[in-house]
């Protein structure tokens, strides 16, 4: 707004993003850490979506929560 109104010439803006590239989320995340995510997380309803979507892997020397696996179409079902 500032901009549009003390400027005489032309006016843009400029948004960078994705500095780092894409970062997709980690398909596994040690036991430890999970307890602490979930431990941070608010909502009873985004607990059980992320309890949902990572199980616990016990058949593993360190165990981890692993997201299920999924085809594209699960995906955006999931999302609407």
């Amino acid at each position: 707004e500032r901009c549009l109104r003390d400027s005489i010439g032309l006016s843009y803006l400029f948004i960078a993003a994705q500095k780092y590239g894409y970062r997709p989320f980690p398909n596994k995340i040690p036991k430890e850490h999970f307890a602490k995510l979930i431990k941070a997380v608010g909502d009873a309803g985004d607990r059980k979506l992320i309890e949902e979507w990572f199980k616990l892997d016990e058949n593993v020397l360190e165990q981890a929560n692993t997201d299920k696996e999924t085809e594209p179409e699960e995906w955006e079902a999931s999302i609407d």
